[in-house]
């Protein structure tokens, strides 16, 4: 399977956390609803570093900004903005962190394909 593949396989399961998460916080606990947003903005990570073709580590974050130089400036810019904002303990703010993650990581691969 080719990186492109793999990486839309991790944010299509990021995707689903972010569901997840929208609805374990509508039955009302909101620790899961982080837990879940973290496992979304993980997965997301994890796309980006499949879809350049490096090796996965135990922290997808540091991974990516280990080899930011890997990726295109303008991602980075955005991704740095995305991450470096304070760590949402409001889980609405986390919800919405991890859906932007998300689109960022599919704008990528959508430029990763045109060229």
């Amino acid at each position: 399977m080719n990186n492109v593949l793999k990486a839309k396989r991790y944010l299509a399961e990021s995707s689903a956390r972010i569901i997840d998460a929208k609805n374990v916080l509508r039955m009302g606990s909101p620790p899961s609803t982080l837990e879940l947003c973290n496992e979304a903005m993980e997965l997301a990570l994890k796309a980006c570093i499949t879809l350049f073709g490096i090796p996965l580590g135990k922290n997808p974050r540091s991974v990516v900004m280990d080899n930011r130089k890997r990726f295109p400036s303008w991602f980075i810019n955005r991704l740095e903005d995305i991450l470096l904002k304070e760590s949402p303990e409001e889980v609405l703010r986390c919800i919405r962190k991890a859906e932007e993650l998300n689109n960022l990581v599919w704008e990528l691969i959508k430029k990763v394909n045109e060229n």
